[in-house]
Parts: C-alpha cells; structure tokens; sequence
C-alpha cells in the first residue's frame, strides 16, 4: 500500500502567521494573558480552566484565511491529510467541504481542553474509506496544553492512521508524560488488534526525544521525513517538531517541507508498506 501523508499546524487558521508580529498577536488574541504565565510560571497554569470570549471570537473570524489550507492540500493531493489548531467551531463546516470536494471521504477531529467557544483540535482525513475512532487523551486549557487526537482506522487494511498535537515537554513535563503515555497505550491496543500504526502531526519535539520513551521505542516506528526543521518559520534557525512515525519496516520517500502562511511548515512525504 502506497500512501502520501501530509501534516500541518495551521496556527489557529489565521493569516500571516509566519511573520513574527502578526504571530505573537494572534497568539496574544487568542491565549490572552495566559501567554505571559506560560512564559514565566507555566506550573501556576496548571488547572487552568478555559472560557468563552466574544472578543477572541471577533479575531479569529476576522483575520481567518483558510484558503491557504485549501489551497496546500490541493497541491500536495495527499492520501491523507492530518492537521492541528483547527478551530471547530468556526472552521468545520467550511473546512469539511473544501475536502469533500477535494476528494476526501473520511473524517476524524479530536478536540482539546480550550476553548469551549474556539476549540483548538486536530484533524485527520483520508481519501480512501475509514472509520473514526477517539481514545482518552490527556490535556489542559493553556498555551501549549495538548491540541487533541484524532483518528481514522481503514477498513479495507489493518492500518491506523492517527494525528496528534502534543503539549510542549520543556515546560509541561507532568502533561507531555501523561499524554505520551495515552499515546503508547493507543498504539499498543491497535497493534494487539493486528493493525499497524501511522502517527503525525505537531510533536513539539525532536523525534529522538520521543523515540526516547521506552514504551514509545519498543513499537519500532520510525520518523518518515528525517526530522527536517519545521518551526518557527519567522526565525532562520528551526527545531524539528511536525512527524510522520511510520513502521520500521515501511519505505518513505520524497519527504519534503512546505511554506503555507503559518509559524510550522508543512511535512509531506511518500510511504509504502510493501
């Protein structure tokens, strides 16, 4: 099975995120004065408890350009599409059609802990037929608290495909440990079901931090792109933190990044089971 995988955090949908101004704005507009704790006190964040706000709501609506999404995926025509910091409640419906008419035909979002009027999430799609499934997923309602899970199991191969947008280890250790933790057990309960496991999306993370956990480690995934630099795309020096861990035993191939407005650029790459 040959399959082409596209990963990306769009960055809240918002335009311009890759200029350094328009970033700590939308992120100020959106995360408020939390973002000053989670620079100087991230622990005092801890149980922090999302909330509505109109004037968020009036931001991410205005400064929205979901066109430079529509637009990356129609020019990768990936297989599978995962992304994170989708806004549910204002980019779903428009969003999902985009991709229907793209060709897409199955769907998963996974929610995170914030906000109950702006929930960021991942979502994964795929053009082949699948079905959605969700799994515990730990998370907390602030600036690099967790940006859910989402996922697809295909119905004609014993594959899962899955995204993920983790917390950030550097200053959310208790809740990077947790969620790696939800994420192992996913993976070791679909391959104790004869499914094999493709995982992406934003691992705030090198992958050799991550292949680092022993419960991580022992299911020999790989990372398919080869770590290439990813964020922030406003600074010339970047860390690799978007992933694609596919099987040892699988192939990739044509792994390359992708320029698209937001602070990440996209990972794409080729994989092949065979």
């Amino acid at each position: 099975m040959q399959l082409k995988v596209l990963t990306a955090n769009i960055a809240f949908g918002l335009d311009r995120m890759d200029n350094v101004l328009v970033n700590i704005t939308g992120h100020l507009a959106f995360h408020g004065g939390a973002m000053v704790t989670w620079l100087f006190n991230p622990k005092a964040l801890k149980n922090r408890v999302g909330y509505a706000n109109p004037k968020r709501v009036r931001y991410l609506e205005r400064h929205s350009n979901l066109q430079r999404v529509v637009s990356l995926v129609a020019s990768e025509n990936a297989d599978v599409v995962m992304l994170n910091e989708v806004i549910l409640q204002l980019h779903r419906e428009a969003l999902e059609k985009s991709l229907r008419d793209l060709g897409y035909a199955s769907f998963s979002w996974g929610r995170s802990a914030h906000y109950p009027d702006t929930t960021v999430s991942s979502l994964i799609v795929a053009k082949v037929p699948a079905e959605p499934a969700t799994v515990p997923f730990p998370q907390e309602s602030h600036p690099c608290g967790g940006g859910g899970i989402a996922i697809l199991r295909l119905r004609e191969r014993r594959v899962t495909l899955a995204v993920v947008h983790m917390s950030l280890p550097g200053k959310f250790p208790w809740l990077y440990d947790a969620e790696m933790k939800a994420v192992t057990d996913f993976i070791e309960e679909e391959k104790s079901r004869g499914r094999e496991v493709v995982i992406g999306g934003d691992w705030n993370a090198p992958s050799s931090f991550i292949q680092a956990y022993l419960p991580f480690s022992k299911f020999e995934l790989v990372c398919a792109e080869g770590d290439i630099p990813t964020c922030p795309t406003f600074f010339p020096w970047r860390k690799p933190l978007d992933h694609i861990f596919i099987p040892s035993i699988w192939k990739s191939s044509d792994a390359k990044t992708i320029a698209f407005g937001s602070d990440h650029l996209a990972v794409s790459v080729c994989v092949d089971s065979a």
